[in-house]
């Protein structure tokens, strides 16, 4: 490729990336006037949100985000650290289930495998997050005869029954799946069901069976006062990702053709320039090459390393603040704070709470299913998201039994488990300052 081919091809992608961002704007101001005159729409080609923006978002605009979400989620470094982030703040400590130690209710937590795998491990929690970070709702349905847990995938609900009274409210959502090759429609009650649960509901004139064994446990996200369904965590991500990645992509573009061509040869005229092409040609390079009188090489275009890919950093912000993550966690880069470690810290500290809420609203969810299950009682806790340095948790530990604010055994309790350490004996050790058979001192008292 000669250089005036290389330069006619850069100045066409150029001018072509003008007209995109022309058409950008052009779209994003539409969409915005839209919003302003219509009602709420989504900012890069999704169908409107809903027919009646009284109740929100549509299943069939929530299934058409889903298959954008997912693909996005597996392969996308944007989506995929952002779902890891999320699922970190929130499930990263795991989390316990109090007053559950009815032996059918543990049964069905802790000993039924399968149960385990669809709600009550890691596994089940990373997909969970995952279901409400692309679909914005997470349903598990359960037999209430057998205590077996299945996941209901976004994709399978073609149509809800809610409370005439409060489109908030879900009574019944319509399941339609594939079912070793047949097609299977049934109506499932979910756990809000109030009044007493039907046979059959009709729609379009044909009834259609409502199954009575099962109930549906339902997790919202994003959702507004009104509306039936939320909208995915990632959702408000979507456009600022894409932006993101084709400016990333652009800048590799062009730091790949500049660094295949880096020079350009000018000389007195042509007779000469085609001479010390040819001396170039034949030596198979620039290196080593005397240059013929008169002649020169010089750059072309800006440099390479003038190529900064961190001008794109303001579009990756937007992503991390749509996450709800701190942005220098999402791209990994200490440069998305300055290279300041204080920064970092402060701008995690109002994640934390966030995702610290984000943990009561899972805590209500699982709450419902463990009264269900018959643990009246029973509730979930989720360990402390922030966390000191080991050796000032057993400080604070230590100074607050010496205070006598709780036992001897319940601080080692603490420390065994801030120490990661199994428990071998039963019995305390001697307290410091303790004598020994002989009557000589064990450990000063000194700063105990």
């Amino acid at each position: 490729m000669s250089i005036e081919t290389f330069i006619e091809e850069y100045n066409n992608d150029k001018a072509s990336m003008a007209a995109q961002m022309e058409f950008l704007t052009e779209a994003l101001s539409e969409k915005i006037l839209q919003m302003e005159n219509q009602g709420w729409v989504s900012l890069d080609g999704f169908s409107t949100v809903t027919d009646d923006e009284t109740r929100g978002p549509t299943l069939d605009f929530l299934r058409e985000v889903s298959d954008r979400l997912r693909p996005l989620a597996a392969e996308n470094a944007l989506f995929s650290r952002g779902a890891q982030l999320r699922n970190s703040y929130i499930f990263g400590r795991g989390m316990s289930f109090v007053n559950a130690d009815k032996l059918r209710i543990k049964k069905a937590i802790n000993e039924d495998q399968h149960n385990k795998a669809m709600m009550f491990s890691v596994e089940a929690y990373e997909m969970a997050n995952l279901a409400l970070f692309c679909d914005g709702v997470f349903m598990a349905i359960r037999d209430i005869t057998t205590n077996r847990f299945t996941l209901l995938p976004l994709s399978q609900v073609t149509g809800t029954v809610t409370n005439p009274d409060d489109a908030m409210d879900i009574w019944y959502v319509q399941r339609s799946w594939s079912q070793n090759g047949k097609r299977v429609v049934k109506w499932l009650p979910t756990s809000r069901v109030q009044t007493p649960v039907k046979t059959s509901i009709s729609e379009g004139g044909e009834s259609v069976a409502v199954d009575k064994n099962v109930r549906v446990y339902i997790k919202h996200t994003k959702r507004q006062v009104g509306w039936t369904w939320g909208v995915p965590d990632a959702f408000p991500a979507y456009f600022w990702a894409m932006a993101y990645s084709g400016a990333l992509q652009d800048n590799a573009k062009l730091l790949n053709a500049l660094s295949r061509f880096a020079w350009k040869m000018t000389a007195a005229n042509k007779a000469m320039v085609d001479a010390t092409k040819t001396i170039i040609e034949g030596s198979g390079g620039i290196g080593g090459t005397t240059m013929s009188a008169g002649g020169d090489l010089s750059s072309v275009g800006v440099p390479s390393a003038q190529v900064n890919f961190g001008s794109s950093q303001p579009l990756a912000a937007l992503v991390a603040a749509s996450f709800g993550v701190p942005v220098i966690a999402l791209i990994s880069s200490p440069g998305a704070t300055g290279g300041s470690y204080g920064a970092a810290q402060t701008l995690d500290i109002p994640t934390s709470k966030g995702f610290e809420i984000v943990q009561n609203a899972w805590s209500g969810f699982y709450d419902e299913v463990l009264h269900d299950l018959g643990a009246k009682e029973g509730r979930t806790e989720f360990p402390a998201i922030d966390t000191d340095a080991p050796y000032r948790n057993i400080t604070s530990i230590a100074t607050v039994v010496e205070l006598g604010l709780i036992h001897r055994d319940e601080g080692r309790a603490a420390v065994l488990d801030i120490l990661d350490i199994e428990k071998v004996h039963d019995a305390l050790p001697d307290l410091p300052g303790s004598t020994d058979k002989s009557g000589g001192s064990v450990v000063s008292k000194q700063g105990v």
